[in-house]
């Protein structure tokens, strides 16, 4: 039971980061150049900052959104990213990578 109020609890804070990632690229139309921004946007409604950073790098890791310059911090939605729309898409990113990790 923890570990689903755990992985929607996850589910929720991704969306509302998505959601401020979305907007900071023009619907994912431009590069995002002010990530930590939206970090702190999605914390002020009482996550905690680590929580959303690791959501980030979720989203990393399972190729919704990419780096495009590491010197400057610079990252864009991949084409996966910009298909992800409802909190109901990242529940299913999550479970389908909790599940790949079983199989692994």
């Amino acid at each position: 039971m923890e570990n689903s109020e755990n992985e929607k609890r996850s589910a929720e804070i991704m969306f509302l980061l998505i959601r401020e990632l979305w907007y900071q690229s023009d619907y994912g139309k431009k590069v995002m150049k002010n990530v930590a921004r939206c970090i702190y946007e999605v914390k002020k409604s009482s996550c905690k900052e680590l929580e959303v950073a690791q959501c980030f790098l979720f989203l990393i890791d399972n190729g919704l959104i990419r780096e495009i310059s590491k010197e400057h911090h610079l990252y864009e939605f991949t084409d996966a990213g910009k298909n992800v729309t409802t909190q109901k898409d990242v529940e299913d990113i999550i479970n389908q990578s909790f599940y790949n990790r079983l199989i692994q």
